[in-house]
């Protein structure tokens, strides 16, 4: 079901559905979301926050790229 394996992409490894339900079959992250990380901390230094943004880019970039090639 993947179509790509990325560090900055949560991968999806089935979908089951029927008429009343649809269930997806994700990676589990056990560092929770961003947004509760950055709540959590209040403050990221800048070199952290920097990190953050490049992984977002590559994630971004990545999902970009697969949906290009499914496209053509």
């Amino acid at each position: 079901m993947s179509l790509c394996s990325s560090d900055y992409i949560v991968q999806c490894y089935d979908v089951y559905k029927n008429e009343d339900l649809k269930l997806i079959v994700m990676e589990y992250c056990n560092k929770g979301t961003l947004s509760s990380y950055i709540e959590e901390k209040r403050i990221i230094p800048e070199k952290e926050a920097i990190l953050i943004v490049k992984q977002i880019i590559n994630g971004v970039a990545v999902s970009l790229s697969l949906s290009r090639n499914s496209i053509s």
